[in-house]
């Protein structure tokens, strides 16, 4: 996966990437075998209605890749508490059930429920007969306002891709996080390098710089 890599974050990647493609106004379905779990994620994708969070991008798809091969990213036995942010197809949550997390929540817009949910039924129907899980569930979640009820508590995970391209995000992304994070929690976040102008700095640069001032611990794992 060019251009993307993964980035660590705990409180207290290049060759040029091709133009990103419109989201199709037609939905459909992308399978994303794992390894390491049983069944296969099953995501709708290109939805109209959602957008750009209706697609799985590079970002995303390289996360899921990690968590299924990399025990040190993953570790088995599985997190207790996973939870994803700005989820959109809900591929990476659905990939940490499948590796056998306790509990996931999903989190978007409420422009997204539909399809995530459509997304969890199809990946349940793909299970083996017999396999047990724990439990997964959307939850609707707007970063910098108050924390939901079904988003409390204490996370061992938080998971996000392509979360950190728009620099107006920023402040509102760490917000949340520090709402969602204690000392025990680790954040994995994929980020996808893209073409800057001349003058431009790479928002995950400036993204990086903003959370460190608001008292996480950074590290960039590797590329992917």
């Amino acid at each position: 996966m060019d251009n993307a890599f993964i980035l660590q974050l705990a409180r207290a990647a290049t060759a040029q990437p091709e133009p990103e493609p419109e989201p199709e106004p037609r939905a459909t379905a992308l399978r994303f075998a794992l390894a390491a779990g049983p069944g296969r994620v099953a995501v709708v994708q290109q939805d109209k209605a959602v957008g750009i969070g209706g697609v799985a991008w590079q970002a995303c798809l390289a996360l899921g890749h990690a968590l299924d091969r990399d025990r040190g990213l993953f570790p088995h036995p599985a997190p207790a508490r996973v939870l994803e942010l700005g989820c959109g197809t809900a591929l990476c949550g659905l990939c940490a059930w499948l590796l056998g997390a306790e509990e996931v929540v999903v989190t978007d817009s409420a422009d997204c429920r539909s399809l995530v949910e459509r997304s969890i039924l199809e990946t349940r129907e793909s299970l083996p007969e017999g396999a047990e899980l724990g439990a997964i569930r959307y939850a609707p979640l707007r970063w910098g306002q108050s924390t939901p009820a079904e988003v409390a508590g204490e996370w061992d995970l938080v998971l996000g891709s392509d979360l950190t391209y728009n620099e107006e995000d920023h402040s509102i992304l760490l917000q949340t996080l520090r709402d969602v994070c204690t000392e025990r929690s680790r954040v994995v976040l994929a980020h996808q390098r893209r073409p800057l102008a001349a003058a431009e700095v790479d928002p995950l640069e400036r993204f990086i710089s903003l959370a460190k001032e608001s008292g996480f611990c950074v590290g960039a794992l590797r590329d992917l």
